[in-house]
């Protein structure tokens, strides 16, 4: 919901910005609303997928340390779960309560398709052989949980990047729309012809015609996700259905 909000200010923001820069009611009606089916049609589900795997890539890593663990310590694989559902929250916790009935080698492995993560299956792998050899757990999963945990602080240390340049993008953009409206100020004597002047409009169309591409590249380089249409799966799609 965030982000919607965040997209409909800013395309206000850049509607009144052009009506300011051009003095015309129409252009800025049609920039504003230009703005706004970009950066909910193609901007915003870009986030919002990021976030999503953001989100899940915390929670495959408190998963897979949590029942580790708490598996070494119990050496149960009911009470490591257990011990791992009292961390649950949102969206893993309704799957887990949806797959309740479910054996537990066949809940685990359902997560599978929850989190979607190269690591979980080799932790399948690791419970398989737990369960059918025995063993000591922690010193079968050591290298999966040094390798999760340098994703964990990998993927941190890159959101943290990412934050910093979206930072600098706000920036640059900020001042730029300084500079416009100091223009506009500046010009104010000259602007009953400026603003009647096709070149002059064509020029501040351009304007933001870049600002709008800069925006949707932008989202590509910070998401790292392709503008797709398909729909998002809910839970409810990848959870069997309660009786």
């Amino acid at each position: 919901m965030k982000y919607y909000l965040l997209a409909l200010l800013l395309s206000l923001l850049y509607g009144i910005l052009s009506f300011y820069v051009s003095d015309s009611l129409y252009i800025g009606l049609g920039i504003g609303a230009i703005f706004a089916l970009t950066l909910l049609i193609l901007v915003v589900p870009l986030y919002l997928r990021h976030e999503e795997k953001e989100r899940k890539r915390h929670e495959c890593y408190r998963f897979l340390n949590t029942f580790i663990i708490s598996l070494s310590v119990s050496q149960s694989g009911e009470r490591a779960l257990e011990e791992v559902s009292l961390d649950l929250k949102g969206e893993e916790k309704e799957i887990f309560e949806a797959i309740a009935q479910l054996s537990l080698e066949e809940r685990i492995a359902y997560f599978a398709r929850y989190f979607e993560n190269s690591s979980y299956t080799m932790f399948l792998s690791i419970f398989q052989l737990y369960e059918n050899q025995g063993g000591d757990v922690l010193e079968v999963a050591e290298p999966l949980l040094k390798e999760v945990t340098l994703q964990e602080e990998t993927g941190d240390a890159m959101e943290k990047i990412r934050y910093r340049n979206l930072l600098q993008f706000a920036s640059l953009w900020g001042m730029s729309y300084l500079v416009l409206g100091f223009t506009r100020y500046g010009l104010s004597n000259f602007y009953s012809l400026l603003s009647v002047s096709i070149p002059y409009l064509a020029t501040e169309m351009v304007y933001f015609l870049i600002a709008l591409v800069a925006f949707v590249l932008f989202a590509l380089a910070f998401t790292g996700e392709k503008i797709t249409f398909q729909r998002r799966k809910s839970h409810e799609e990848i959870t069997p259905q309660k009786a």
